[in-house]
């Protein structure tokens, strides 16, 4: 199993819906796919039309060590791609004295290796344990990033982090894999923006993800857009970065 932790510490640049859509696409790739949701705020799930906030199991007793991970995995509507959800609760794990518990997640993944070619981790917007116990568990890193004034704002302390995990957990390989530019706008200011990333990360950098009504759509009705309108720019945009992702496995 390949496991990309999605991470970026700052807010609003599309990291969830970049993790759902793409755990959605691998999915419809016919790649069996877990979508890990570390995020107290619980919206990989919501996006996936699943009400996590009234689940009773989810990553948080994962987190404290109290349930297998196959006991809180839930189904989705989706072939191929089951959930490990979250809600607001999972903020009792980063308040708990369990001990060594960044690497919680990276066991608890173990034991469900087998059974999926991907796991996609949605990290919050901080850096605190959630993030840390992602790369730690990941074998890969997926930045996305939205091509607005500032888009790089933020990215040092990602980088500070990454390298953070590489000496305290002798992961020296661990590094970003992809940078995804999201909610580009067809402006000169954008296309400088994207410039600027293209030369900061190379060609790590994928095609960008358009800002399109239909992926805000797609999530008010509990779907991910490649689903839900699956001919729309944005749709085609995920579905074609999930290419480019699987072409570099």
């Amino acid at each position: 199993m390949i496991t990309y932790a999605i991470a970026n510490n700052k807010g609003g640049v599309g990291k969830t819906t970049a993790a759902v859509n793409l755990a959605a696409a691998f999915a419809q790739k016919g790649h069996k796919t877990l979508l890990v949701d570390l995020d107290p705020q619980g919206n990989a799930g919501i996006h996936l039309g699943i009400q996590s906030y009234a689940l009773p199991q989810t990553m948080r007793e994962v987190m404290l060590g109290t349930l297998e991970f196959q006991d809180v995995v839930v189904s989705t509507d989706i072939k191929n791609l089951d959930l490990a959800p979250s809600n607001l609760r999972l903020d009792d794990a980063e308040m708990s004295g369990v001990p060594g518990k960044e690497m919680a997640l990276a066991v608890a993944l173990d034991s469900v290796a087998h059974h999926y070619a991907f796991a996609l981790i949605d990290c919050p917007p901080r850096l605190g344990l959630f993030t840390t116990s992602a790369l730690v568990a990941a074998n890969r890193i997926i930045l996305p990033i939205q091509v607005a004034h500032f888009a790089l704002e933020g990215t040092s302390q990602v980088l500070w982090a990454i390298e953070t995990v590489q000496k305290r957990f002798r992961r020296p390989d661990l590094d970003i894999a992809h940078v995804i530019p999201m909610m580009y706008r067809r402006t000169a200011l954008a296309k400088e923006i994207l410039l600027e990333i293209k030369t900061h990360f190379g060609d790590k950098v994928t095609q960008f993800v358009p800002v399109n009504v239909a992926i805000d759509e797609a999530s008010a009705h509990g779907q991910p857009v490649v689903v839900y309108a699956p001919r729309a720019t944005g749709a085609r945009a995920f579905a074609d970065i999930a290419q480019e992702i699987l072409a570099h496995v």
